[in-house]
């Protein structure tokens, strides 16, 4: 019998393209809801800064009432709200999770958004 993996060594050109970083990426998530490389988060960083979205990590300097922008991946939201109306979200970005508060109203639509 012959080797299983001859064919595989033989140097012949690859029937695929490889897949870019982003590829990777979006692979991962829809295989197994998980990722060994870059976080999702870190393609959109820099068109995020521009457009003055915090970091998790950022949150801490915030200030009672302050308003501000944040973006990452919903892995949790309180439902439902409290009796005063407070809404509670855990954010995940390319750095550690934020439980994000929001009085219901003025914290936007969570909605799900993918971009390529």
């Amino acid at each position: 019998m012959g080797d299983l993996f001859a064919e595989a060594d033989s140097g012949a050109p690859l029937p695929l393209v490889a897949m870019g970083p982003r590829e990777r990426t979006q692979a991962d998530y829809s295989g197994t809801g998980l990722t060994t490389g870059p976080h999702p988060m870190a393609y959109a960083r820099k068109k995020l800064d521009e457009l003055d979205v915090w970091r998790a990590t950022d949150l801490e300097q915030a200030t009672t009432g302050m308003r501000l922008r944040v973006a990452g991946l919903v892995t949790c939201r309180q439902r439902p709200g409290t009796a005063k109306g407070f809404v509670f979200v855990s954010l995940e970005d390319e750095t550690p999770d934020q439980v994000v508060p929001g009085k219901r109203g003025v914290v936007g639509p969570l909605r799900a958004t993918s971009r390529p």
